[in-house]
């Protein structure tokens, strides 16, 4: 098992200077930030009226419990980049590497199939975690440059067991599904055509629910103290986050197994 590791890892390695190099980094890194900030300066601009309304974000609430609603609710708009430009942009990751002719290289040694699967996920996943790692500072930043100080605790929360796992389950669904394609414009093809199965899965996952309830009924979804200070999201019990980690686990393992039987049943052909 420890070969495997090492397989695995190298193979991690290498994708994400591939990733570096190919510019597909970069670009994540610029594109999960640029929508939340948009609505950050959207709401700055709207400061007024907000405050004026009779919402939850207005002057009447707390600012820590309106601000933190407001926080959270602009995460919401980071969906359409995890769920819809993020297995678009890797969706050539293994398809490229049949036209480099790394494929038969890797064909001809005892390298099994599972691990070169797992490696490419797992370098691809080095790729988001460092992007959304860069992507957090700097939107919580611009939030408080622009509006104010929110709960950065509760924040985080949402971050990482809402964003960063929608994050790695959409990047590495969008890896497996098109590992099975000889060119990369087929891979793209295959991906674009599986949007609605990313929407699917963006409507059922908790970055839905927790961001839409904390940001329009804030009252239902926080946890107070006795001073009246928000100390958790109800909606992240250990219960809920067991049963996404394992619909999460559920959904990768199918795409996996898919491209698994895709690439064997291609190479069976050959």
């Amino acid at each position: 098992m420890d070969r495997y590791w090492r397989q695995m890892w190298g193979i991690a390695r290498y994708e994400l200077r591939m990733q570096w190099r190919r510019g597909m980094l970069r670009m994540v890194m610029f594109i999960l930030p640029l929508a939340s900030v948009l609505v950050i300066f959207l709401l700055a601009g709207m400061q007024a009226q907000l405050s004026a309304s009779q919402t939850q974000w207005s002057a009447a609430y707390p600012a820590e419990f309106r601000l933190t609603a407001m926080a959270i609710f602009i995460l919401l708009p980071a969906a359409a980049p995890i769920f819809a430009a993020l297995p678009l942009l890797l969706a050539e990751t293994i398809p490229l590497d049949g036209k480099l002719n790394m494929r038969d290289t890797l064909d001809s040694t005892p390298l099994p199939l599972w691990v070169y699967l797992a490696g490419k996920v797992l370098g691809v996943w080095l790729g988001v975690l460092i992007a959304l790692v860069i992507c957090i500072p700097v939107v919580g930043a611009v939030f408080y440059w622009k509006l104010g100080a929110f709960n950065v605790w509760v924040w985080l929360q949402v971050w990482g067991a809402v964003v960063v796992p929608s994050g790695l389950l959409s990047s590495g669904m969008g890896v497996l599904f098109a590992a099975a394609q000889p060119t990369r414009r087929r891979a793209i093809l295959v991906n674009f055509l599986l949007i609605p199965v990313f929407v699917y899965l963006y409507s059922v996952s908790p970055l839905l629910q927790v961001t839409v309830l904390a940001s329009l009924a804030p009252e239902q979804a926080f946890d107070l103290d006795a001073n009246g200070k928000i100390t958790a999201l109800r909606l992240m019990s250990g219960d809920v986050m067991a049963l996404s980690a394992g619909l999460m686990v559920a959904a990768l393992a199918v795409a996996g197994l898919l491209a698994w039987g895709g690439i064997r049943w291609k190479a069976g052909r050959a």
